[in-house]
């Protein structure tokens, strides 16, 4: 049967699909559970899935509960039975505020992974834990640069030695050097020892540095100029960049340390070698702390907000409610002072 949202002086009490008292739950519930979604990724370390469905969950509790009690509220029939539901919705919308509030102490907070206050309580954490990544990220930047300097004083050690034991078998002074290099004594077939200078020397080069390092480079610098956007920027990108800082790193520098590894003919030398200070700042994210007070004042805006509508909107005048509620306060009076 359907019910009728009448008031007792017969004006209607449906409103526009677009009104305030529609629009104002949904959006304060999306925004509650945007912050929420904040919140979970941040404590997930990434996971969106489980973000999401924490997000929208919320959300919809919240604005199905508060649209609802709004509605009971002005229901003209049947008065008990909907003051009742009415009752069991407002307490929902409160208890998942509180849950959302209290999930960060025990015994709730083995019940949730995702308090409203993560946001704020990590991001509270925002200085130090930027100073931690920037550490990192700083030591990373000249990777590639401190890579080239090893490989152009290798190529510049090595260049000299070669053409130090081709001068040394050429003045007939010795031609140990000479055979330690490996060159070849038919110049019809490898071109005399500058020839054979310049063959080494641009063999090297290329193991040192293959086709596929300027696209390395490339890739590396972007990512190090887009870590530090998100470090300053302090965007839901920061948790992609401390799951990906270490290994990122540590395949740019497994791929410059073989580059390092080829060995020309006679040379004796060491490997490339780069260490980067990876700075874990994980448990700023999935450690739940205490609210803040920023927190808790945005909560309690929030719930007000939530339950706007349902404050300003008229109870119908036929509910028994309001004479029994306003008898039972008089009642109180009275007893509390019997001499007036």
């Amino acid at each position: 049967m359907p019910i009728n949202l009448l008031s007792n002086k017969g004006e209607t009490m449906k409103e526009s699909k677009l009104s305030l008292g529609v629009i104002l739950p949904w959006f304060v519930a999306i925004l509650f559970g945007g912050i929420c979604f904040l919140g979970c990724y941040f404590y997930t370390l990434g996971n969106i899935t489980q973000s999401i469905i924490t997000a929208v969950g919320v959300a919809l509790v919240l604005a199905f509960f508060s649209r609802a009690a709004r509605q009971l509220k002005r229901i003209n029939r049947d008065f008990t039975f909907f003051i009742l539901w009415e009752m069991i919705c407002l307490f929902c919308v409160v208890l998942v505020v509180a849950y959302a509030l209290l999930s960060v102490y025990t015994p709730f907070r083995s019940f949730a992974y995702l308090p409203f206050p993560h946001y704020f309580v990590v991001s509270a954490n925002k200085t130090e834990i930027q100073q931690n990544l920037d550490i990192s990220i700083k030591e990373a930047q000249s990777l590639y640069a401190d890579y080239e300097s090893y490989a152009k004083e290798r190529e510049n050690t090595y260049g000299g030695e070669i053409r130090s034991a081709v001068k040394a078998k050429q003045n007939g002074t010795s031609r140990k050097l000479y055979n330690k290099y490996v060159f070849n004594l038919d110049p019809a077939v490898h071109g005399d020892d500058n020839q054979q200078i310049n063959d080494k020397m641009e063999y090297l080069h290329k193991q040192l540095f293959p086709a596929s390092y300027e696209k390395k480079k490339e890739a590396f610098d972007i990512w190090v100029s887009n870590s530090k956007n998100t470090i300053a920027g302090w965007n839901p990108r920061i948790i992609v960049l401390i799951n990906t800082l270490a290994q990122n790193s540590n395949d740019h520098i497994s791929f410059l340390e073989k580059n390092s590894e080829v060995r020309q003919d006679g040379e004796d030398t060491e490997n490339f070698s780069y260490s980067i200070t990876v700075n874990d700042v994980r448990n700023h994210f999935n450690v739940p702390g205490e609210p803040t007070l920023l927190s808790i004042f945005l909560a309690m805006i929030l719930f007000c907000a939530i339950l706007l509508p349902y404050e300003h909107s008229l109870r119908n005048q036929k509910s028994p409610f309001l004479p029994r509620l306003r008898t039972y306060i008089f009642s109180k009076r009275k007893e509390s002072n019997p001499y007036k």
